[in-house]
């Protein structure tokens, strides 16, 4: 295996040493694939990979893959597959060589030849298989494709670049240059409460958004405010251990140190509930349905 295998390898075996031990976060996955074997480098694609702190820095747990090959794409697969499956929040960043046909698009291994209908499933990662993962994140996931590569002549009804087509309902997908994609998703993807509408007109014509855009919701929406628990008397205190003991015991206790209390009532119907017996039950049951002696003597008649 070459250094950029291994390298690809090395990042995505701690992935996946780490996906045994989180529980269901949000999850940014960074693939970058700068230096090809047969094509030009893209560029600028180095500013995606330093996101990978501004996502931390955000709360996301984050996979990063650069400069995949061949011999690394089974398992990049797998463990972004199953990264994404688990997480709540999904950001899936891509930068390199794409082809697109008219069913789907790749991102090219760093090791691509020439990709052909036959051959694309070994020489890529189909994007249309993302996007079927994060259709069940509907309104929070995001597909961002770095554009900006030079063109390449594919043949066999194949053509350069990535086409955005198929995008499932609720994701968004984002399109630019690496630097202005960059922008997008530090000054507004990962700013809570900013609307995402609103991020996309600053950036201008140089960003492109399909899919779900919607005009006023941020992805990251503001932190939930966390309601203080309620500071208690030690009469509410005392009566909350009661009703969790649901004992006469302690129903008395808080009769004797509280007789005229709040919850004195309630302590004593309980005492009473507690301790009647099956015959104290059925009387009053008899009262509260209002039979009388020669009533209840006429069912026990007609029952025997």
């Amino acid at each position: 295996m070459n250094f950029r295998g291994l390298l690809g390898s090395v990042v995505l075996s701690a992935a996946l040493g780490l996906a045994s031990l989180a529980s269901a976060a949000d999850l940014a996955v960074i693939i970058t694939n700068e230096r090809y074997s047969n094509y030009s480098s893209p560029p600028g694609l180095g500013q995606l990979n330093r996101l990978q702190q501004d996502f931390r820095n955000a709360g996301f747990d984050v996979v990063l893959s650069r400069n995949l090959t061949t011999t690394s794409l089974a398992q990049t697969r797998q463990v972004i597959s199953s990264r994404m499956r688990d997480a709540d929040r999904i950001v899936v960043v891509v930068g390199g060589h794409f082809v697109s046909n008219a069913r789907d698009s790749w991102l090219l291994v760093s090791d691509a030849g020439s990709p052909n209908p036959l051959n694309l499933a070994n020489q890529g990662i189909s994007l249309g298989a993302v996007l079927d993962i994060l259709k069940q994140r509907q309104g929070e996931a995001l597909l961002a494709v770095a554009t900006g590569g030079r063109a390449q002549q594919f043949g066999e009804d194949m053509r350069d670049g990535y086409v955005p087509r198929r995008i499932p309902q609720g994701v968004t997908v984002a399109m630019a240059e690496a630097d202005l994609l960059s922008q997008f998703l530090t000054g507004t993807i990962l700013q809570r409460g900013q609307p995402m509408s609103a991020g996309a007109d600053q950036i201008g014509d140089g960003l492109r958004i399909h899919g779900f855009l919607p005009r006023r919701a941020a992805f990251l929406p503001d932190q939930d405010v966390v309601q203080p628990e309620p500071v208690l008397t030690p009469e509410e205190r005392l009566w909350r251990r009661a009703t969790a003991d649901n004992a006469v015991q302690s129903f008395q206790l808080y009769l004797d140190l509280y007789p005229d209390g709040i919850f004195a009532a309630e302590a004593r119907q309980h005492i009473e509930d507690l301790t009647l017996t099956p015959e104290d039950r059925a009387r009053i049951a008899e009262e509260q349905i209002g039979l009388s002696r020669d009533q209840r003597r006429q069912i026990q008649r007609n029952l025997s």
